[in-house]
């Protein structure tokens, strides 16, 4: 679908000079996305933003980034700028208005964000846990996710 929404959205704005390296960027990104490498992800779409800035389509990819590493507030931008009506800008956007106030911790691995208040006391028991888990799918798996995990407490089903 996201390739699709990149592809209309050159119909419109009109494509770049060789939108198949801008196709083709967008489709190895997804791929990144898609296995949880978001650092590897980033790191391929600011390559293609630093080469075309001002390009909508490389914009509106950097937007699903933005959303998918959980700068929300930088997808919204972006994706207000190209693509109002995406479903990721109204995700990203309803996350920015839920996320407000909320506290966050880290730990080596993960990045845990809560709702202040009572739930405040669940993160370093999360955080150990996380951890730990973390090491026995090493242990077991040989593999663990790059970089760090974010993890959002949300206080209701609505949210």
């Amino acid at each position: 679908m996201s390739g699709l929404l990149l592809l209309a959205l050159s119909l419109v704005a009109g494509a770049p000079a060789d939108f198949s390296s801008v196709a083709g960027a967008a489709k190895r990104v997804f791929g990144l996305i898609d296995a949880w490498d978001i650092g590897a992800a980033r790191t391929e779409a600011q390559k293609l933003a630093n080469a075309s800035p001002d390009d909508p389509n490389v914009k509106l990819l950097l937007a699903h980034v933005r959303f998918h590493d959980g700068d929300y507030s930088g997808a919204v931008h972006l994706f207000d700028e190209v693509a109002p009506q995406d479903p990721y800008a109204q995700l990203a956007r309803a996350a920015v208005e839920e996320l407000r106030n909320f506290g966050v911790r880290e730990s080596d691995h993960f990045i845990v964000r809560f709702p202040q208040g009572k739930d405040e006391v669940l993160a370093p028991y999360a955080l150990d846990a996380l951890e730990r888990q973390r090491a026995a799918l090493e242990k077991d798996l040989g593999f663990v996710p790059p970089g760090k995990v974010r993890v959002e407490f949300l206080p209701n089903a609505k949210s």
